[in-house]
Formats: C-alpha cells, sequence, structure tokens
C-alpha cells in the first residue's frame, strides 16, 4: 500500500477540479440543510392551536451523520479551547456520570420499595418469602 495521503490515480478518477467541485458543492447542500432548519424554527409557532408547546424542527440523524463523517474525512476538527460551546459541552459530558448518581429523590426514578403495595401484592409476595 502507499504511504498515508499519498495520492491514487487510476484510470477512473475524475479530475481533480471535478471533484474539489463535487466537493464543494456537498459542503453547500449540507449548510444549507442547516440554514433551512434554522430558519423553519426561527418561522414556526412556538405553541400550537391548543397552546401547546411545539419542539423545534432537529437535523435528523442520517443528515448529522453525513455531515459528521463529512468533517471527519476532511479533518476537520474543534479547537474547544477557542469555543465556550464546546467547552461547556465538555463540562456537560464530565458531569453527566455525576448527574446519574444523584440521590433518588432529586431524579425521576422511584425506586420499588417506595410504590404502593396492595394487599394482594403483600400477600403474593410473602408467598414467595420475598415479604
Amino acid at each position: 500500500m502507499g504511504n498515508e495521503g499519498e495520492k491514487i490515480v487510476t484510470k477512473a478518477s475524475a479530475p481533480e477540479d471535478k471533484l474539489g467541485a463535487l466537493h464543494a458543492k456537498v459542503a453547500d447542500v449540507m449548510l444549507k440543510a442547516l440554514d433551512a432548519i434554522e430558519l423553519a424554527n426561527e418561522k414556526a409557532p412556538e405553541q400550537d392551536d391548543d397552546g401547546n408547546s411545539l419542539p423545534p424542527m432537529e437535523p435528523s440523524a442520517a443528515l448529522l451523520g453525513a455531515i459528521t463523517k463529512f468533517l471527519k474525512d476532511n479533518n476537520i476538527t474543534c479547537n474547544t479551547e477557542d469555543s465556550q460551546t464546546m467547552t461547556g459541552l465538555q463540562q456537560r459530558l464530565k458531569d453527566k456520570p455525576r448527574l446519574a448518581r444523584k440521590a433518588p429523590a432529586e431524579t425521576n426514578v422511584v425506586p420499588l420499595r417506595e410504590l404502593p403495595v396492595t394487599e394482594d401484592d403483600a400477600a403474593a409476595l410473602e408467598k414467595l418469602g420475598l415479604a
């Protein structure tokens, strides 16, 4: 195999200028898709006719996956020291394990021992030797 970064040219390869144009158009399509979602969210009502909050439009997982792959394939990275958004995201990810270990009263998880038990349930548990 060739060295990393070495170009491999075959008879079926497209000219470099066409590949560059295609690359630019793919990037434009991705940007336009994200811009369209952003614009739709700006113009969309925040509530439906009944007053219920409407969730914002989100890019599909397929679009995000394609964009992520496109960026990765082109060695595009983010310097987290220069980005408050990324720094905030890093902090949230660091805090995530701590949030999962919150006391049960601070989460929406209810331990089974705190659930109400009917007399029938208690009798069944007693028969099984679990009461």
